[in-house]
């Protein structure tokens, strides 16, 4: 019978491990739920992309706050991209270009209290205005991430 020490029985079943691809080691990619990796492109304020987003939200809700625009550069799941905004009322949208259901909306609370939101006819107003953006902004970046180099696997 092998006798192991701790260290080696460890190295030997992360071997395994690998082996059978339940886990991928990549410092700068990120690992997907299909166990396939993405190269992440994260714009920020003073980029073009960041910027332009940003005021094309607060045209429509001069307090919109673009929080985070990423670009995920992938095989499987396709290439797609992602933003997270927020508007004065508290809440939280998410868009994504991995499906054209991807419109979501989270309300942040304090110490884990339901926030109580009043929907009044400007904020359902400004929402269907962003849902608008959201369509736009899909047909912009899915048709971008299918044809610009800049966001292929190289």
């Amino acid at each position: 019978m092998e006798r192991l020490n701790e260290h080696d029985m460890t190295k030997k079943m992360m071997d395994v491990i690998r082996g059978q691809k339940l886990i991928k080691e990549e410092e700068t990619d990120e690992l997907q739920p299909n166990g396939s990796t993405a190269k992440e492109i994260s714009f920020v304020k003073g980029q073009e992309e960041f910027d332009n987003t940003a005021k094309a939200l607060r045209q429509i809700d001069g307090g919109a706050k673009l929080l985070s625009f990423k670009v995920y550069i992938s095989s499987s799941p396709a290439t797609y991209a992602e933003i997270e905004f927020s508007i004065p009322s508290g809440f939280n949208f998410q868009c994504s270009t991995k499906t054209d259901r991807e419109f979501s909306i989270s309300i942040p609370s304090d110490a884990g209290k339901t926030k109580k939101i009043y929907l009044d006819e400007s904020l359902l107003s400004n929402m269907a205005k962003l849902r608008g953006f959201y369509l736009n902004w899909y047909k912009e970046w899915t048709e971008k991430l299918a044809t610009d180099t800049e966001y292929q696997i190289n």
